[in-house]
């Protein structure tokens, strides 16, 4: 007589490979959302001090690009460029992802002026995960101006 069908432990066997596989591709998956989210803030944050620096050298006005934490302590970072002499906001207020910590060294501000640099000193902008996926740095060079991005595990 032949038989139709799967026997209970048939099944159960497929399902927990199933389910294995299905674990191990999830957890893969939501690492890899984590490090992405850490290099779309690095991105964003490039592209705007590369606009501002832009935006001063064509309009002959000093720029800067200000980091700050709203509320104070709440790991909300948020940045905005505004005009260096008058403080009148230039385009919106930008927020960094919640979970990317945004530290600086010298300073929470870069003001680029009109010859294209951003002081005399240079800047770095520190981002990193709580999840602890590695430091990106971001330098801003004070005599010219131009910003250079180091992944985590990169030399200077």
């Amino acid at each position: 007589m032949r038989r139709h069908g799967f026997t209970l432990l048939e099944l159960l066997v497929v399902l927990a490979i199933m389910g294995l596989i299905m674990g191990s591709t999830l957890a893969g998956y939501f690492a890899i959302g984590q490090g992405a989210r850490l290099r779309g803030a690095v991105n964003t944050i490039e592209s705007n001090l590369a606009l501002a620096r832009q935006r001063t050298i064509l309009h002959q006005v000093p720029l800067s690009v200000v980091f700050y934490e709203d509320p104070p302590n709440s790991d909300l970072w948020h940045y905005h460029v505004e005009e260096a002499n008058s403080t009148n906001l230039i385009g919106e207020v930008m927020h960094v992802p919640p979970g990317v910590e945004v530290t600086w060294i010298s300073s929470d501000s870069i003001t680029f002026q009109p010859s294209g640099g951003a002081g005399e000193a240079t800047m770095e902008i520190t981002l990193s995960e709580t999840t602890g996926t590695g430091d990106w740095v971001l330098t801003v060079y004070g005599l010219t101006g131009l910003v250079k991005v180091t992944p985590p595990g990169s030399g200077p």
